[in-house]
């Protein structure tokens, strides 16, 4: 995940939130198709408690501070403590897992904007793998490598250059390459 102004950027990992799985028919009736595609880079942006809607699609923090974004799917009042918790779930699952069960507020990062790029995703992805890393490195590499030689190679050019127009005295094109 990355910050920009009050935006968090991150790239799903999973296909819980691509498919619709045809047991959740809450999806269907209430015309929810925001679905995400693995691997797609999303925005979340911070949200107030009291805005959160059932059905949002909301990123939040399990208990090992991974970064999970699923659908709410029940918000349950605790009137001893005065507090909300909620429920999250998959749209590809056939049921909440335990770390989506009774989610305090304070462990939800946003929910969704609507923002969503397949393709940058699948770049930063690929960049982050262990293939990535060599790739990139590679091109810093023959980047280097060119710019060093092609500066050597200039400098051979100028001095035999030199020396050539020195063996046939000709002056003249000694004086225009300064």
């Amino acid at each position: 995940a990355f910050f920009i102004g009050d935006k968090t950027y991150i790239v799903i990992k999973t296909g819980s939130m691509e498919e619709v799985n045809e047991k959740n028919t809450y999806i269907k009736e209430n015309n929810l198709n925001n679905q995400i595609n693995r691997f797609s880079l999303i925005s979340i942006q911070k949200i107030d408690e009291k805005k959160l809607n059932l059905y949002d699609v909301v990123a939040f923090k399990n208990d090992e501070g991974e970064i999970i974004v699923h659908r709410l799917v029940r918000i349950n009042y605790n009137s001893a403590e005065n507090k909300n918790y909620y429920t999250f779930q998959g749209d590809a699952n056939t049921s909440s897992a335990k770390y989506e069960i009774a989610v305090h507020y304070e462990d939800i990062i946003g929910r969704y904007t609507g923002f969503n790029n397949f393709g940058l995703g699948v770049l930063i992805t690929y960049l982050k793998s262990s293939a990535g890393i060599v790739a990139l490195s590679s091109c810093f590499i023959f980047l280097i490598a060119f710019n060093i030689s092609e500066s050597s190679i200039e400098k051979e050019y100028k001095l035999r250059f030199k020396e050539v127009a020195n063996t046939y005295d000709n002056k003249k094109i000694i004086g225009d390459l300064k």
